[in-house]
C-alpha cells in the first residue's frame, strides 16, 4: 500500500484505473526502488488462466479430461521472472 504523498508525487489519482505505457511503469517502478512491496498476479490474464486450469482438470460426470494451453511471451524483468 502506498500513501497519498506517493500518489501525488506520480501525479495519480487515488481511487482510479489507468492503463499506463512502458514509461510510466518504468517512473512508478524507480519511485518504488528501495520500498518493499508483495506482488501478486491479478487482472484480466491471470482470471482466464485460473479459468483454463480448472477447465483442464474437470473430470466430473463422465466428460473427458480437457487438454487446456496457452502460448504467450514474458518480459526478461523481475517481474516477468514472478509470472514463470
Amino acid at each position: 500500500m502506498v500513501d497519498d504523498e506517493f500518489l501525488e508525487r506520480l501525479s495519480i489519482e487515488k481511487g482510479t484505473r489507468k492503463v499506463i505505457n512502458h514509461e510510466e511503469r518504468g517512473q512508478v517502478l524507480r519511485a518504488m526502488d528501495g520500498c518493499s512491496y508483495k506482488a501478486a498476479a491479478g487482472g484480466s490474464l491471470s482470471n482466464s488462466l485460473v479459468a483454463l486450469a480448472r477447465l483442464g482438470s474437470s473430470q466430473s460426470a463422465g466428460y473427458p479430461e480437457l487438454k487446456i494451453a496457452m502460448a504467450g511471451s514474458v518480459g526478461s524483468d523481475p517481474l516477468g521472472s514472478f509470472y514463470r
